[in-house]
């Protein structure tokens, strides 16, 4: 619990320097066993420190069946945004991602639209799986986050 004790030591020092008092300090954890995290998740936190009973080292993202610590999630909530979404698949050395790449910056450079890109790889260099998500939208926003409802999905294959 190195990285727990760590997070409460730096985060009381400023406001013991400046003497102020605060009510609680929490921490936990995200993105466990490699998932991403998603907005309802962070929703999740927001609820969960709302909430009249909260407690430290909570986890979100997973079910945690051994501490029993998990953040209650709404797997229904969803982001309103107007934006295309667009998810490939692909294998490493494939192209995909250089094609993906280029396909993105032209929507960007050539359109009045905004092209935000996040690429995931696999370790390996060849054969590992890639993932490309591109999302486009008509006005400027700041909300980047991966999305699991895309209007595209495409996996190439050789």
């Amino acid at each position: 619990m190195l990285t727990a004790n760590l997070y409460t030591s730096m985060s009381l020092l400023p406001f013991a320097q400046e003497g102020r008092k605060f009510d609680v300090v929490l921490g936990g954890r995200y993105g466990l066993s490699s998932k991403d995290t998603q907005p309802k998740h962070v929703k999740a936190v927001y609820d969960f420190l709302d909430a009249d009973k909260h407690w430290d080292s909570f986890t979100v993202g997973i079910n945690d069946d051994v501490t029993h610590l998990s953040v209650p999630v709404d797997d229904s909530f969803k982001v309103k945004a107007d934006y295309t979404s667009c998810l490939f698949y692909g294998l490493g050395s494939d192209g995909t991602v250089s094609a993906n790449k280029s396909s993105i910056k032209i929507i960007g450079e050539a359109t009045h639209q905004y092209a935000p890109a996040y690429f995931a790889y696999d370790s390996r260099k060849a054969g590992g799986v890639t993932r490309s998500h591109l999302k486009i939208w008509s006005q400027p926003n700041p909300l980047n986050i991966l999305h699991r409802r895309c209007r595209l999905h495409q996996l190439l294959t050789r």
